[in-house]
């Protein structure tokens, strides 16, 4: 299939702009505009969540997030995933509880929150196995990336990749569904997630039901 927008040249669709020859981390530590814009896309879904998870309250959220990115910004040159060194949703995770924490401490004595809580209930088990909370943090994320994928594809390759890789569908009823070959149909799914596992491999990790 050679419907799709990225060209075997080495570049991103023509939406991005974006050059593919480091994977995003190293583009956001170069301090790419772009890549960091696309970073912080990628991630403000699930620092959402968590300081949903907090009972941060709305006039709260802006601050915290703007806290967490900018100590992402400062730091990242710093980061490396390695196995010994935890993900980098661990070291997120780890920014985000110390800015809620600050934030928590800025409020009023007398202010209270209902259910307001630290995020030490979703750290890291110590045996790497998943729980449904991680589950549901890697969902956000691999959303996110999808979402951000899909302008680089047309319709037709977008559509064969999700019927069979996250509808689970058979690759021959989705080929006779588009009127595409099998083939085409293996081959849309394998070329976008070569772009998942290209782009965006430094910040996953490995997705709660793997296609």
């Amino acid at each position: 299939m050679t419907d799709d927008r990225v060209s075997s040249g080495g570049h991103d669709g023509e939406h991005t702009g974006l050059t593919t020859s480091l994977g995003l981390l190293e583009r956001a530590k170069a301090q790419e505009p772009a890549a960091w814009s696309r970073l912080v896309t990628l991630y403000s879904p699930l620092i959402d969540h968590w300081c949903r998870a907090c009972r941060v309250t709305e006039h709260e959220w802006a601050d915290v997030k703007q806290e967490v990115f900018l100590a992402v910004w400062r730091n990242l040159g710093g980061f490396r995933k390695e196995p010994e060194r935890g993900s980098f949703r661990g070291w997120l995770r780890t920014i985000t509880r110390s800015k809620i924490t600050d934030q928590h401490r800025k409020r009023p004595a007398d202010a209270t929150v209902v259910g307001s809580a630290p995020l030490d209930h979703v750290s890291e088990p110590s045996d790497g196995s998943e729980t449904p909370v991680i589950s549901t943090e890697l969902g956000h994320v691999y959303a996110q990336a999808l979402a951000l994928l899909e302008r680089d594809f047309v319709p037709a390759t977008w559509r064969a990749f999700w019927l069979v890789a996250v509808e689970c569908r058979r690759a021959e009823d989705v080929a006779a569904e588009l009127g595409l070959s099998t083939n085409a149909v293996y081959l849309a799914k394998s070329r976008v997630l070569r772009r998942l596992r290209d782009e965006f491999g430094d910040f996953l990790d490995p997705p709660p039901d793997a296609p």
